[in-house]
């Protein structure tokens, strides 16, 4: 396998990654910080300050993958191609 290949197989499972801890984030963590907020069991309540930081920690790292592999992996291929021709 060349250099290549493997470049886009391993940004391709970051991309993915990034994928799927948004949609996590906004289809699971969301809601159940918002039921959450509205509960009055203070054990549940408690609950809330470490829900809420593993969603915002899901929305960045996430976002962070999402933006900064897609420009990587054009990035390289452009340099990979400019340094064999």
């Amino acid at each position: 396998m060349d250099f290549t290949l493997h470049l886009q197989t391993w940004t391709k499972g970051d991309i993915s990654q990034g994928k799927w801890m948004i949609g996590l984030a906004v289809f699971i963590l969301l809601p159940l910080c918002i039921l959450l907020i509205k509960t009055n069991n203070s054990l549940q309540k408690g609950m809330l300050i470490p829900l809420c930081l593993l969603f915002v920690m899901n929305m960045g790292y996430g976002s962070y993958l999402l933006i900064s592999k897609s420009k990587y992996t054009t990035e390289r291929k452009a340099r990979f191609l400019l340094n064999i021709s």
